[in-house]
C-alpha cells in the first residue's frame, strides 16, 4: 500500500518543497518533542524532489 502523505519533519526540506510549488494540507506540533512538522500529499513531485534533496545534500 502506498503513502498517501508524506509527514516533513525539516524546516530545510519543508522550505524546499514551498518553493518548488508544493503545499502542505496541515500544520502540526509533535505530542512529544513539541516540535512543528508538516504533512504534503504524497505525488510523483514530492518523489523527485526528494531525490534532488538527497543528492543536493551529499
Amino acid at each position: 500500500m502506498e503513502n498517501k502523505y508524506f509527514y516533513c519533519y525539516s524546516k530545510p526540506l519543508k522550505d524546499y518543497f514551498l518553493k518548488s510549488g508544493l503545499r502542505y494540507i496541515l500544520k502540526a506540533t509533535h505530542d512529544k518533542t513539541h516540535k512543528q512538522y508538516w504533512v504534503f500529499e504524497s505525488c510523483g513531485k514530492i518523489d523527485n524532489l526528494l531525490k534532488e534533496w538527497r543528492l543536493r545534500k551529499h
